[in-house]
């Protein structure tokens, strides 16, 4: 994606929120904790992942969803990705976000 396309520039703007994705999303948050709670790690990624992919620009929903998935891949013992998803989760929380986000 370049910031110079069209769907580059529109990404810096605040995106309209559907209820129906942002319903999924909660839900694929809560999935992922009872399943990390129960230490089924996999499962729980997945839907770590679903929440990031659903609604990529919800901060709050996000951040729990990356944080959530760097738990799971560290139980895994997959910590190239646990350091990314910490990474992205620590400048995101500083107020950077890469356009096409």
């Amino acid at each position: 994606l370049s910031l110079l396309s069209k769907e580059g520039i529109q990404s810096l703007f605040p995106a309209e929120r559907d209820p129906v994705r942002l319903d999924n999303a909660r839900a694929a948050l809560e999935s992922g904790r009872v399943l990390l709670a129960d230490e089924r790690y996999e499962e729980a990624k997945a839907a770590f992942t679903t929440v990031v992919e659903i609604v990529p620009r919800e901060y709050k929903l996000c951040q729990a969803a990356l944080l959530g998935r760097e738990k799971a891949n560290k139980a895994l013992g997959i910590f190239e990705d646990e350091r990314a998803d910490a990474f992205s989760v620590w400048w995101w929380g500083r107020g950077l976000r890469w356009p096409g986000w």
